[in-house]
């Protein structure tokens, strides 16, 4: 930053910005420039371009990571000053949605579905973006028909572009939702909302399919289907009974799981040993922990989540988190020996031992700093969720093997 605090990139977009300035705030941003930098007034780069109503600076800007959505030092976002401009409002709209549903609102060298357009037929075409026209704020995006690349590529706003990766039309199982009623429901993702920045899904099932639920995305994964172990045939409703003991095989009913035990049986302890790791010994939290979260609540609070913390025999998302001492000193082994697992609302909740279970905490120890949390860009995971059933000896079992997208708790 210079001595008013402006960067490199504040400099490449100002209102007088040429083509050739707008090119190396693209170029600045591919090497990690911050398009959300402000100046020393809170100034942002994007908010004088929509401020001056600069299409082409806008496009440039939202491409490098410039968030519409951020407060400038005059109380105001680029979002809300653009609140009588229909145009610039359907572009931020546009890559909020895909930052959304494809984590980021850039779109160079991704994969991309058209929409929007006056020429109907292209609606919906799929295609890959190679480059933005800085004089226009166009993208130039080769089609794809039938397998096959088009000679030449078509000028896009980006306002009229989509991740094609999205979810949309896809099959997809609600989870980490705080109805757990909910949560393990099978449905198809129908269109995204973005004034609601939900999903929509109509649930397989459901009384009246002509409604359909807005869910967050981190509530949502894919559904990756399957038949019934037994007899081959698809579920009702899409959702498969699962062995409480790899939680891998699947089946329609209990009557199916029964008359194939004979079989799986033989498979199930291996299946075990892959992936999963089986908890016997339960550590439950020390008084002095146990004070610290009881710190401020009812007694009547306490009562109710004592209660609600009785395992049962119902699948769970946890959350598993490594040592604090691993954490404070990433580099070395931690000397901490235990490590805390639980669920959003408490059902399962204690510490998993090293003492009592040497062999399966070494394992989901080394998935979580390997791929947690926190794992990328050359860090180590600190915490990781995964699916956890309590089964009817009062093991818990954990399928450390899958991770599940972060939850928001």
């Amino acid at each position: 930053k210079d001595v008013a605090g402006f960067t490199l990139i504040h400099h490449c977009a100002t209102s007088m910005a040429t083509p050739r300035a707008l090119e190396i705030a693209l170029m600045l941003s591919a090497h990690g420039a911050d398009a959300n930098s402000s100046n020393r007034l809170g100034d942002l780069s994007l908010f004088e371009s929509t401020m001056h109503n600069l299409e082409n600076h806008i496009a440039v800007l939202l491409e490098t990571g410039a968030d519409p959505f951020l407060m400038s030092g005059v109380g105001q976002s680029p979002f809300s000053l653009a609140a009588l401009r229909p145009e610039q409002k359907e572009t931020f709209l546009a890559w909020q949605t895909r930052r959304v549903t494809g984590g980021t609102g850039s779109v160079i060298g991704k994969c991309v579905k058209l929409h929007g357009l006056k020429n109907a037929q292209l609606n919906g075409k799929r295609g890959q973006c190679e480059s933005m026209d800085v004089t226009t704020g166009r993208y130039a995006v080769r089609l794809k028909e039938e397998g096959q690349e088009s000679n030449a590529p078509i000028a896009v706003k980006g306002k009229n572009l989509a991740h094609a990766d999205a979810l949309g039309g896809k099959r997809v199982v609600l989870c980490g939702l705080s109805n757990d009623s909910m949560n393990g429901k099978v449905g198809t993702c129908k269109s995204f909302d973005p004034a609601r920045q939900r999903w929509l899904v109509e649930l397989d099932g459901a009384a009246d399919n002509s409604v359909a639920l807005g869910i967050k995305r981190h509530n949502l994964q894919a559904f990756k289907g399957g038949s019934c172990a037994f007899c081959g045939k698809d579920p009702e409703g899409g959702k498969l009974l699962k062995c409480t003991g790899c939680l891998r095989a699947g089946y329609c009913g209990q009557a199916c799981q029964k008359q194939h035990w004979k079989v799986h049986k033989l498979s199930c302890k291996q299946e075990t040993k892959e992936g999963f790791a089986v908890i016997s010994h339960w550590n439950p939290p020390s008084e002095e922990w146990a004070s610290g979260y009881r710190a401020g609540k009812t007694e009547g609070e306490v009562k109710a989540l004592s209660e609600r913390n009785k395992p049962n025999s119902n699948r769970r998302i946890v959350k598993v988190q490594v040592p604090m001492g691993l954490m404070s000193r990433p580099d070395t082994t931690s000397e901490d020996n235990q490590m805390k697992c639980y669920s959003k609302h408490l059902e399962i909740d204690f510490w998993i031992d090293k003492r009592t279970h040497p062999v399966e905490y070494v394992k989901i120890q080394d998935a979580i700093i390997a791929k947690g949390v926190g794992s990328g860009s050359g860090g180590q995971g600190m915490k990781a969720y995964f699916h956890g059933v309590i089964d009817e000896e009062g093991r818990l079992v954990l399928d450390y093997g899958t991770m599940l997208p972060p939850q928001p708790w």
